[in-house]
């Protein structure tokens, strides 16, 4: 039997543990054995990907755990054939592997440790490197002498919203990565939950919308999704939450290598947009307030459990043509309207396609409307 002391030594180092975790990594952990879970873009091949998040791991240990002696390795292939990361003073190691599963939230996430590990390779390798993100408008999001990238993703207390964040010696770059894909700017629960129901009980009253009421799961159910015009206020806070504005900005962009061009210790990144305030923002990503159903969702600050208001863009909500002819659009006083107004300093877009219905609901309060046929303003409950 191995005494003790075997023991103690082959196990992992909780600090290296913890400090994976500060990143946004999943990990597994046996004896002195520290797994890293990625999930593969598609489009990316596996072992290129993985070496990118060991780069990202590495160079993020070598600034937090100094003392430890992070190094890349190839000196074990039987454990990686993309090699590992040992310590000089600590026998953990560090392994990346494919969880084999795609998902929306995890490719989100590797979409910007791919960003934060292709720019902290090149910091390792010259310093220092000034950083460019131009889109087609030639709108760009730049920052000389970047030393330090931060991937904050996890960190969304006080309503931040940058995914990484760029650091020169003086000055810093917040930005909020989203994916081409990406259709929503934020769940909206307490930002916008006491108006949505003040919205939502308005439209009862005057007839515009049905809600259920479920006895035996004890939520509501919307006959109409609703979008709402946000005001100035409203917008900028969902999009850009508390740090991103006037500093930093938004890149959409689902990154590919081809999306990077390299001079040295210049790099410039090609993005879908930038955006640093409301005047950029793209037609594809003009922001809309949505109240939908959402099982199992207790919204207590909407008080309506089954419901959820969510931010999100305005293909989203009224489809990419203007489409989904059911949906109810109200203005911010909950006033149905055919078309979202120009407002927010946005584009003066058009909703193409047809215009969204406005089917009557009937009559009667909002808290026990049924679906079982009852007579308008007699509410009855489901058996």
């Amino acid at each position: 039997m191995r005494d003790l002391l075997s023991v103690l030594y082959e196990a992992a180092n909780q600090q290296v543990v913890d400090l994976l975790k500060s990143y946004g990594y999943e990990t597994k952990v046996s004896g002195n054995r520290i797994v890293v879970l990625t999930q593969i873009p598609d489009g990316q091949k596996n072992a290129e990907w993985r070496m990118l998040v060991m780069r990202d791991i590495e160079s993020r240990l070598r600034q937090d755990a100094a003392e430890l002696g992070p190094h890349y390795s190839d000196q074990y292939p039987s454990r990686s054939s993309i090699g590992l990361i040992a310590f000089d003073n600590d026998r953990s190691f560090i392994l990346v592997k494919d969880t084999g599963v795609q998902g929306e939230k995890s490719a989100g996430r590797d979409n910007e440790i791919q960003l934060a590990a292709t720019l902290s390779s090149m910091i390792q390798k010259y310093g220092s490197v000034d950083v460019t993100f131009k889109d087609p408008r030639g709108k760009t999001l730049s920052l000389d002498n970047v030393t330090t990238v931060d991937a904050s993703g996890l960190e969304t207390k006080g309503r931040k919203k940058a995914d990484i964040v760029l650091r020169s010696q003086d000055r810093r770059l917040p930005i909020s990565i989203k994916q081409l894909d990406a259709d929503s700017y934020e769940s909206a629960d307490q930002l916008f939950g006491r108006r949505a129901l003040v919205i939502i009980q308005k439209l009862v009253n005057d007839g515009e919308l049905e809600v259920t009421y479920n006895d035996e799961t004890g939520e509501y159910r919307l006959q109409n999704e609703v979008a709402i015009e946000p005001t100035v206020e409203e917008a900028m806070a969902a999009i850009f939450g508390s740090d991103i504005n006037p500093e930093g900005g938004i890149v959409i962009q689902t990154f590919k290598p081809q999306h990077f061009r390299q001079n040295k210790d210049k790099i410039e990144i090609d993005a879908e947009a930038v955006i640093k305030d409301l005047e950029d923002i793209p037609e594809s990503h003009l922001m809309m307030w949505i109240i939908r159903n959402a099982t199992g969702r207790a919204n207590r600050a909407m008080g309506l459990p089954g419901l959820r208001p969510m931010a999100v863009v305005r293909t989203r909500a009224l489809g990419k043509s203007g489409e989904k002819s059911t949906v109810l659009v109200v203005d911010q006083e909950g006033n149905v309207i055919k078309r979202p107004s120009q407002k927010l300093g946005q584009r003066d877009d058009k909703v193409a396609g047809p215009e969204p219905a406005r089917p009557r609901a009937r009559s009667g309060g909002l808290s026990r409307t049924k679906t079982d046929g009852s007579p308008e303003g007699r509410p009855r409950r489901r058996r």
